[in-house]
């Protein structure tokens, strides 16, 4: 007993050892606590967004006005929390998806990023036609005439479209404005223009 009577030192130690566990023990408790409380307000973690998944809609269906949840503005004068909200952070589904039900649906339930929406089952295109194939259709042929009398500096629209030349002129004078301010691009069918009719 002589021994402890003069080691004050080592009893304050141990005391304060065990004070220091008492208070991780109760902070470790109080934060699985806090987790497990959150987890009851969320959605389950980690959960894979389904192929082909679209969010429901205010009426629980798809392609109509977005669902949004319960809990007001997410910011002064910003939209209610949608599904694009919940989807912007990877904590809002476990957070906070299974509050603020609105339109009978929570976000855990109304939208594919927590886990919910709905996989719209399209059906398979068919093998089978489902009606004959229309005939191909007729077109009368186009006649194309060049502008009569036409030319620039002497050249007509026969000296534009001479496949002899080993230029291609419609392209290269095509800024040429002859009779009547025509271009050759303007009044020569060799070069895109002149009269068409059926």
């Amino acid at each position: 007993t002589s021994s402890y009577y003069h080691c004050p030192s080592v009893t304050k130690e141990l005391n304060e050892r065990s004070k220091m566990k008492f208070f991780a023990v109760v902070t470790l408790t109080c934060a699985l606590f806090v987790h497990k409380a959150a987890a009851q307000d969320g959605c389950p973690s980690e959960i894979p967004i389904k192929d082909g998944c679209v969010d429901y809609d205010q009426d629980g269906e798809t392609g109509g006005m977005p669902w949004f949840d319960a809990s007001g503005p997410a910011y002064e004068g910003g939209p209610p929390p949608g599904c694009d909200w919940y989807g912007d952070y990877w904590d809002r589904c476990q957070r906070d998806g299974n509050q603020h039900r609105n339109f009978g649906k929570t976000a855990c339930e109304a939208c594919c990023f927590c886990g919910g929406g709905v996989v719209e089952k399209v059906d398979p295109p068919s093998n089978k036609p489902t009606r004959p194939p229309t005939r191909a259709p007729t077109f009368e042929p186009v006649v194309c005439m060049d502008i009569p009398n036409w030319s620039f500096r002497g050249n007509g629209c026969d000296w534009y479209t001479d496949q002899d030349s080993k230029e291609n002129r419609c392209a290269k004078y095509q800024d040429d404005q002859g009779t009547g301010g025509l271009t050759p691009g303007e009044a020569c069918c060799g070069c895109g223009g002149g009269d068409h009719w059926v």
